[in-house]
């Protein structure tokens, strides 16, 4: 699984996901993938489900942070929904492509949203699949901040220092709980 190694490593104390390259943090799944049982490697081995992915995101016992530039859209808009905190530059876009593409959340992204930004608004970004800029996003409360792009890994390294300066055997407990 793509965090055990992280999960009981003592030495790792927050985990960062971010993206490669400068124009996305993700754009959703991998169409050329994707057949009609779902995502398949190029060797034809299935691929990890989108909402076991999730579940083990919520489930580390370790702050999951989004630190991400450009377009987080389809997936990737419900993928950053579901870390803990979000961290954006003043470039990022946010937004559901679903609707447009006859594609659905096939995981927790409608529900986690409804809790941060309210089941009215979520139920307005789904059924419009508008795109919002990193202001809006942090208005509807979907990230916690907004940097500049040259600031932004600067920035949480700066968060990380401080969640680390804070007892780390609290963390756990509250993962377990990210559900309800």
């Amino acid at each position: 699984m793509p965090f055990d190694l992280t999960r009981d490593d003592p030495s790792v104390g927050v985990i960062i996901l971010t993206r490669k390259g400068t124009c996305a943090f993700c754009s959703g799944g991998d169409q050329v993938l994707r057949n009609e049982d779902g995502y398949y490697d190029h060797e034809n081995i299935g691929r990890l489900n989108v909402l076991e992915f999730q579940v083990q995101i919520r489930l580390l016992p370790k702050p999951v942070i989004a630190m991400f530039a450009g377009y987080a859209v389809g997936g990737g808009h419900v993928l950053h929904m579901v870390y803990d905190l979000t961290i954006a530059a003043d470039n990022a876009v946010f937004g559901q492509t679903g609707p447009k593409v006859g594609s659905f959340d096939a995981g927790y992204g409608s529900s986690i949203m409804s809790h941060l930004i309210g089941p009215e608004k979520a139920r307005e970004m789904w059924f419009f699949a508008r795109f919002h800029s990193a202001v809006e996003a942090e208005k509807m409360g979907l990230i916690n901040t907004i940097v500049p792009g040259d600031d932004l890994e600067k920035e949480i390294i700066k968060w990380c220092r401080e969640i680390l300066r804070n007892s780390q055997t609290t963390f756990g407990r509250p993962n377990f709980s990210k559900f309800n």
